[in-house]
Parts: C-alpha cells; structure tokens; sequence
C-alpha cells in the first residue's frame, strides 16, 4: 500500500550518497530554504525529520531577490494556502551595520588577538522575529572593524571571534536598526575563568601528550561560548567564557567538552554538564578523568562485494565507548578495498556506505569489540534491489525530467525514523525519462540508456520535485521496500498561490526573484517573478 502525502524534506545535515556524486560530504547546517538557480534539492542524506506531521493551513513564502536588487532574502508567514487573492509581498530594506573594534581600559586586548580574531566574525539573526534563518558574513573587515548587510529593523546576534582563537572566548552582541548605523565593540575579556585538569587511567595516552592531542572548551547548547585551548604538559587547563554568554536563557546549560585535535584520533570527546557561578570571577572544576584508555591496536577493515572483489572508496565510519566518552573516527577505503585504523579498547559500531550509484548496500551499526585478539576485519556489502516506476501528471501524460530523492527513514514496516550516521538517514536521488519511468541520475546522459534505481531494505518517502517551468506541483509518497518495488505515482492537480514582490521603499518591482512556497522545513512549491514582480506557484492540495 503507497501512502502519500504533500512534503519535501530539506536536509540540515547532509551525508552525500547521491546516485549521481560519488563523495561523501558533511555540509554544514543551513537554512530551511536552500537557494535555487535552477532550483536544487538536497542530495545525500537527508536529518532526521518527522514526515509525517499534519500539515497547517497556512504557508510561508520565502523571496530571494536578485544579487543587483540590493535586498537580503526574506521570509514572509501566515500566508493562507488556497487563497484566491494575489499577495503583495513587501520587501524590507538593506541597511548597513558599521562597528569598529574597541578596547575597554585595562583590557588584555591586543593588535595580535585583533588580527586573529577579525576573519572569524558571523551574525545570528534572531529566530523570534527574523525573517530570514540565514547565519551571515560581513561584506567587508579588516583589523579596524567590519560592515554587515541587515535587514531593516530585524535583530541581530553578532558573535566576533566565535571559533574562540587566540585563547580568547568569543564576543556576543545584539545590532538592529531601521537604517544604515555604526556601534563600536568593545573587545573586552570579563567572563569567568574556568580551570581544571585532566587525567585518565591506562597506557594509550600520557598526561604529557593532552597538549598536542586534544583541546578544551565549553558549549552553550552547540554554541562555543569560551576560548579553546589545549592543556598544558600536566593536563592542567584555563579558559575564560564569553561574557554575556551567547543566550541568557538559564536552561541553556553550559557544557565542557574535551575532544580530540585530530579527526584521526582514538581519543574520546567527553562531554561534561557544567555548574558555573557566572558572577565569581574563576571557576575551578577540580580533576576531570577521561577514564580508561589503553591497549592501542592498529586494525585493517576491508570491504568486498560477494564475489571477493575489493571495494574502494566506501565510507567507513566507527563509532565507539571508549574510556567515559565516544571515539569517532572515518575513512574512506583505498584501492584494495582497505580502511587502516588504530583504535583503543573498546565496543564499537561499524557503518559502510558505498559511493553515489553503486550497486552495494549500506551496512549499519554492526557492534565488535576492539581487543588484543583483533587485527583485520572484513565486511562483505550486499548488493541492492532494483525498484521500478513511473511518474505521470493527472491526465496520465508522463513526466519527464522530475527529480526522484528516496529517502530511507527507517526498516520496512516501521514509523520509527532510524538514521544510519549520526541523525542522518539515507538519500538516494533519482530522476525521470521522456516515458516517466524511474532511472539513476548516474544514467541519464544522451549516449546511455535509463539506469535502474537500486535500493536498500526500508521505510522510505520519495520526494518529487516536478521540472522547471512546468505547472505539476512538489509531491511526497511514502512506500515499503521491497514489499513496494513497481511504484506508479500520479501527480494531483495543483493549487496556486500567485502574488507580487516589489520593493517596500519604493514601490518597484522585484524582477528574477526566486519565490519558495514553505511550511516550516518543507518545500511545497517554487517558482521565479515576472518583469513586474508578479509570481504563481503550483502546490500540491494534499
């Protein structure tokens, strides 16, 4: 039975396995609303959502003027889905935001922590009243100060130094105006000084080694709200916080972690929740134990088809209990097939996820336990199945050139959403042909013929994304594979939402504006304004 219903899912964090890229990338998260120019969809793998929330009546509308318009993106809401008057769509104002960096008497402020610390600067806007999610850069800096581009009267969260370089913690304002203004920041280090001091038990690392291999600092949530630092050569450390924190909320508690400066590394990352009297000038948490690391071993994982034959380029990634926290580490396999590891002791998962287009299935969370006894280890990938459809519009004609995503939310028969790295489930994309008929992006080019789609064991939701310029709306089904392997989906008559976008300040016109149709992370529509601003967007009824 093939359930449907209207929604895209947007990824905020993206594994790539596209049948059509052969890398596996981590992007980092971003808006709601993605950019097009064409229109894109994610690829990869799609966070974790839940599909099947009930949708509200109402729609947001999400405009991204022309780069030569001189105006910012912005998000328009609660707007009625259905309804039979055009909106008018006023677009905010740019203003500019000029600072220059100051330095309060007795500071500890120096030109060297300036120079550091002036290409690391963003701005936040703020998710109660923006109209934009966008985290933004400046349009200029230098070590005297840096200009951002806003949105009239919409508020800011500027953090300068937000990495924490240089051994100073971050600094957090709010910036908002209905025109262009200037405010200094006064870069000033007051926050609390934390102390403390690690140390663990058994032979995989030495307390003289903490200061070339791991880094110290404290998170607000998953916002860095102190300087980062390495202890010193008997594992004593000191970091100061950001003072004001980046958010006043008393629920947003504070967290230590301690992790690892390779990405190579079998050391854990421990994360510690912190109580922290923020009106006392230091803070000393006393001796923190990462617990037991020991017996290093250096471990080979090969990866083979059934038939034996060494698989390059599948991206492995191990996840482990070691010590009182997780060990994280990924590899791609070389030409043999092989991924080389050292691992401490411990129990670890195991996940190996082939390239875009191959033919071989992901192979998740296998559990081993890493000892004195192991030395290899091989994983046979087992190869996909193939699902056949077509795609048509609601007199039946076939649609040619939709963009396919089949995202696995989890095992055959199962509402429970189940990622297979971190929150991340498995995306395949796909596309149609001149018949409508389901082929692997990897396939379609004018010398070869309509590849098979193969997929995984599972619970999935296929993502339509109707060509450019057609009137078929965004469409969502949700199918078990392989119980469901011969789809045919059948697009719905659309509803349309029209309008126009003009320039608040003026009155005129925004031209070649892309215009998104959104319900909260979800696509329902898109398309692009006329000469005169004007705009239709074809949704789904569902």
């Amino acid at each position: 039975m093939v359930k449907t219903r209207a929604v895209l899912i947007l990824a905020s964090l993206i594994l790539s396995v596209s049948c059509a890229n052969s890398a596996v990338t981590n992007l980092p998260l971003a808006s709601p609303v993605q950019p097009i120019s064409p229109p894109p969809t994610p690829s990869g793998t799609a966070a974790v959502q839940n599909p099947l929330a009930a949708p509200t009546k109402y729609v947001s509308v999400q405009v991204e003027p022309p780069s030569d318009s001189g105006l910012l993106k912005q998000r328009i809401d609660k707007l009625a889905l259905g309804s039979s008057s055009p909106e008018l769509i006023q677009l905010l104002p740019t203003i500019h935001f000029h600072s220059k960096y100051t330095s309060k008497p007795g500071s500890n402020v120096t030109i060297s922590d300036i120079s550091a610390i002036s290409p690391d600067i963003i701005a936040i806007p703020d998710p109660t009243t923006s109209l934009t999610n966008d985290v933004i850069a400046p349009i200029s800096q230098d070590q005297s100060g840096f200009t951002f581009a806003f949105i009239a009267d919409q508020r800011y969260r500027v953090a300068v130094n937000q990495l924490g370089k240089n051994g100073k913690p971050p600094v957090f304002f709010w910036a908002q105006n209905n025109a262009d203004f200037e405010q200094n920041v006064p870069l000033s280090y007051s926050g609390t000084m934390v102390s403390g001091q690690i140390t663990s038990s058994g032979d995989a690392i030495h307390v003289e080694d903490y200061s070339t291999q791991v880094q110290v600092s404290i998170l607000q949530g998953s916002r860095l709200v102190s300087a980062v630092a390495s202890p010193d050569g008997t594992g004593a450390f000191s970091i100061q916080l950001a003072s004001p924190l980046y958010d006043a909320d008393p629920s947003k508690s504070l967290i230590l972690q301690i992790e690892p400066l390779s990405n190579f590394s079998y050391l854990p990352v421990i994360l510690q929740p912190l109580t922290i009297n923020l009106q006392k000038p230091t803070a000393d948490l006393g001796v923190i134990s990462l617990g037991s690391i020991a017996g290093l071993h250096h471990i080979k994982f090969s990866v083979l088809a059934p038939d034996q034959t060494p698989l390059p380029n599948i991206h492995v990634n191990l996840q482990g209990s070691v010590g009182k926290g997780t060990s994280q580490l990924q590899m791609d396999t070389d030409a043999n097939g092989v991924a080389d590891f050292v691992l401490a002791n411990g129990t670890y998962s195991i996940s190996a996820i082939p390239p875009g287009g191959s033919p071989y299935k992901v192979m998740t969370n296998t559990q081993f336990i890493v000892d004195q006894s192991i030395s290899t280890k091989t994983i046979t990938l087992a190869p996909r199945d193939v699902i056949t459809g077509t795609l048509a519009s609601k007199n039946l004609q076939p649609v040619n050139g939709a963009r396919l995503q089949f995202n696995r939310l989890g095992p055959q028969n199962s509402t429970e959403l189940q990622p297979i790295v971190g929150n991340s489930t498995l995306l395949i994309e796909a596309q149609t042909d001149a018949s409508g008929n389901f082929c692997s992006s990897a396939g379609l080019n004018p010398v070869s013929a309509c590849a098979p789609v193969q997929l995984d064991e599972g619970f999935y939701m296929l993502n339509v994304t109707p060509p450019a310029g057609s009137q078929l709306p965004f469409y969502s089904t949700t199918f078990n594979f392989p119980a469901d392997h011969a789809l045919t989906v059948v697009l719905p008559d659309p509803v349309t939402i029209s309008g126009q976008v003009v320039d608040s300040t003026n009155q005129m016109p925004v031209k070649k504006a892309f215009v998104h149709i959104v319900q909260a992370a979800t696509i329902l529509g898109q398309t692009i304004t006329d000469d005169q601003g004007n705009f239709t967007a074809f949704v789904s009824p569902q």
